[in-house]
């Protein structure tokens, strides 16, 4: 498939983006199918920026993994010296290539990447994974998620608050 190098580099700066600007959780949602609590887990994936470039990078890097999301910018009205802000979100199941791809560049995002590809794996290995409940190790996996991506969480480093001190 030719020189493999620069797709690297470019798996390497998007885990880069990631760690910095990006979100890997599962999403909480209400839409298709239902479980016991009423509730679908969704893999996501999001990488929020206010520099288009960046966010046109990321795109066209997961274009190369043949990898489609969704763009959304800022709509709301705010003061004129403020930037449009970029979302652009993969949910799914599909995610699981992106994070297999990255996982080895990632540094601060390591656990969350490792969580979600555990779900994933879990949900994948019931055949058809909409057609099953969730399990006591999924929904935990869930919390464990969501804990490590609250804000000052174990993983939110904060040197200056110590340094006040």
């Amino acid at each position: 498939m030719g020189n493999q190098h620069p797709l690297e580099i470019d798996l390497a700066y998007l885990a880069g983006i990631i760690d910095g600007e990006g979100c890997i959780t599962i999403h909480r949602t209400a839409q298709r199918r239902k479980n016991s609590d009423g509730k679908t887990l969704q893999p996501m994936l999001t990488i929020t920026n206010c520099d288009s470039n960046i966010i046109a990078r990321c795109q066209e890097i997961l274009n190369r993994l043949e990898i489609n999301g969704h763009l959304k910018s800022s709509s709301i009205r705010r003061p004129s010296s403020w930037k449009t802000c970029y979302w652009f979100t993969v949910s799914g199941f599909k995610i699981k290539r992106i994070l297999d791809a990255i996982k080895p560049y990632l540094v601060g995002k390591q656990g969350q990447c490792e969580l979600v590809l555990n779900f994933i794996n879990s949900r994948l290995s019931k055949g058809t994974p909409k057609a099953f409940p969730y399990d006591e190790n999924e929904k935990e996996i869930v919390n464990q998620i969501h804990q490590l991506n609250q804000r000052g969480s174990e993983t939110e480093r904060r040197p200056c608050s110590n340094a006040s001190k």
